[in-house]
């Protein structure tokens, strides 16, 4: 059986989506469409056999593809100053 592997975007994608951007977020972070950042995600899900972000984080770090602990995860005020 063949090593899995994800793509530089992919990984990039998940670990953006895993600190807590959405979709057009990371659109707008990669300068690319949301539709392509869909298919980032799709891809890798496919590849890993995920189901949800959440689940393709825990089985892209349990593979070894990510580390989930250097993610850091954005900070939105919900009561500003």
């Amino acid at each position: 059986m063949s090593e899995l592997h994800l793509s530089p975007r992919q990984l990039q994608v998940l670990k953006l989506a895993g600190a807590g951007y959405t979709t057009y977020q990371i659109a707008r972070i990669l300068h690319c469409s949301p539709y392509t950042i869909d298919t980032h995600k799709a891809k890798a899900f496919d590849k890993i056999g995920a189901f949800s972000m959440v689940h393709a984080l825990v089985l892209a770090h349990q593979l070894g593809l990510l580390d989930v602990t250097e993610i850091e995860p954005i900070r939105i005020p919900i009561f500003p100053d």
